[in-house]
C-alpha cells in the first residue's frame, strides 16, 4: 500500500525532527518526497517538503528552507487547503525570523494565526501565539510577550504538547531574563530543559542551555555559564546545528571576555565569523525577498492569466451566441420566404381551380 507507506515515511520524519535528529528527519523527508512525486501525490508532497524545509532551517541553510516553504505555499493554494496554507505561512515566518527580518516574520505569523483561529486549530493557535511573542521579544516590545506565551502554555498543557511547552517555557525564561527577574528565569528555563531532555529534542536543549548560561553570567557565575555553553557547542558540532553553533560562539566570546581571557575570546570570535560566512545570512535574506517577490509575481500572473482566460471564454460564448442568432435569423428568413412562396402558390392554384370547374361544367 504505497499511500500508507508514504504517510509512514512522513510520520517517521516528523518524529525524528521533533526529537532533534535532523539527519534522519532529512533522510525520511527526502524518501517521502521522492515517493510522493513518483505517484503525483500533492497532499503528502506538501508534508515531505515541510520536513525538509525545517531541516534546512535547523542547519542554518535559510536559502533552501525558504525555497521549500514557498513550494509548500504554492501546493497548499493549489489544493485550496487552509490548514496547509497556515503551515506554509508559519514556515516562511520562521525563516524570516531566523534571518532577523522581524517585520516579515510578524506579517506571516499573523496571517497564520488568523487562519488557525478560523479553522479552530488549537495546536496552530498556540504555535503562532508563541512565535509572535518571540518576534515581539526580539523587537524589545514587551507589551504582549507574557500574555501571548501564557495563552500558548495553557493550550499546550491542555493538549499535552510537550514539544511546544518546552519552547514556551524557553521564551518565557528569555522574557524574564531581559527583565532581570532571575528567579523566574531559572524556574522556567529548567522546566523547558526537563521536557527537552525527556523528548530528546537536541535543538531545544542547546537553545535552553544557552539561556541558562546567560543566566549564570547575569548572576555572577561565569564558570558555570562557561561549562554550560561548552556543552552546548559540543552538541552543536555533534548534531551539525550551525545556527545554534554561531549563537553559542557569541556566548563563549562574551564569557571569555568577561574572564579577561582575550586569546580564547578572540578564538571564538574568529570561529563565529567563519560560521556566519557559511550561513551567508545577508545573501540569503536578499534571496528570501527575491523568492517572495517571485511568488507574488507568479501569483499575480496566474490571476491575470485566469482573468484573461475568463475574458476569452466570455468572448467565445458571445461569438457563439451571436453566430447562433445569425443562423436562427437566416433560418427564420428562409422559412418565411418558403412559407410565403408556398402560400402564393396555393393561392394561385385555388384561383385556377374554379375557372377549370366552370369551363368543364359549360362543356357538359
Amino acid at each position: 500500500d504505497k499511500e500508507k507507506q508514504l504517510r509512514s515515511l512522513i510520520r517517521v520524519g516528523q518524529i525524528y525532527f521533533s526529537k532533534g535528529d535532523i539527519k534522519q528527519a532529512m533522510v525520511f523527508g527526502q524518501k517521502a518526497l521522492d515517493l510522493a512525486e513518483k505517484y503525483n501525490n500533492k497532499q503528502e508532497a506538501f508534508y515531505a517538503l515541510m520536513i525538509i524545509g525545517y531541516v534546512y532551517d535547523a542547519l542554518g541553510d535559510y536559502k533552501q528552507s525558504t525555497e521549500y516553504f514557498f513550494k509548500c505555499l504554492k501546493i497548499s493554494e493549489q489544493l485550496n487547503d487552509q490548514e496547509k496554507i497556515f503551515k506554509a505561512y508559519n514556515g516562511i515566518g520562521y525563516s524570516n525570523f531566523n534571518l532577523n527580518n522581524y517585520s516579515k516574520a510578524l506579517e506571516y505569523y499573523q496571517k497564520a494565526l488568523t487562519i488557525s483561529r478560523d479553522i479552530k486549530d488549537t495546536v496552530g493557535i498556540s504555535c503562532e501565539l508563541n512565535n509572535i511573542s518571540a518576534v515581539y521579544g526580539s523587537l524589545n516590545d514587551t507589551q504582549y510577550i507574557e500574555r501571548y506565551v501564557r495563552e500558548a502554555i495553557a493550550i499546550n498543557l491542555k493538549t499535552n504538547n510537550l514539544h511546544w511547552l518546552s519552547i514556551n517555557y524557553g521564551n518565557l525564561s528569555s522574557y524574564y531574563l531581559n527583565r532581570q527577574m532571575n528567579d523566574s528565569v531559572f524556574d522556567y528555563v529548567n522546566k523547558g530543559l526537563d521536557i527537552a531532555h525527556r523528548i530528546n529534542n537536541f535543538y531545544q536543549i542547546v537553545s535552553l542551555q544557552n539561556q541558562l548560561a546567560r543566566y549564570y553570567i547575569t548572576i555572577g557565575k561565569p564558570d558555570e555559564g562557561l561549562l554550560t555553553a561548552l556543552e552546548s557547542l559540543r552538541l552543536c558540532k555533534e548534531k551539525d546545528l550551525k545556527k545554534l553553533s554561531y549563537e553559542t560562539m557569541i556566548l563563549l566570546r562574551e564569557i571569555y571576555q568577561s574572564k579577561k581571557q582575550f586569546d580564547l575570546a578572540y578564538h571564538y570570535d574568529t570561529l563565529r565569523y567563519q560560521v556566519k560566512d557559511s550561513l551567508k545570512i545577508d545573501e540569503i535574506s536578499a534571496h528570501t525577498t527575491k523568492l517572495e517577490l517571485q511568488y507574488e509575481l507568479e501569483k499575480s500572473m496566474n490571476e491575470k492569466r485566469l482573468i484573461e482566460q475568463k475574458r476569452n471564454a466570455a468572448t467565445i460564448i458571445v461569438l457563439v451566441v451571436l453566430f447562433a442568432l445569425i443562423i436562427l435569423v437566416v433560418l427564420l428568413f428562409v422559412r418565411h420566404r418558403l412559407k410565403t412562396k408556398y402560400f402564393r402558390l396555393q393561392k394561385e392554384k385555388l384561383e385556377d381551380e374554379p375557372e377549370n370547374y366552370v369551363i368543364q361544367d359549360f362543356d357538359d
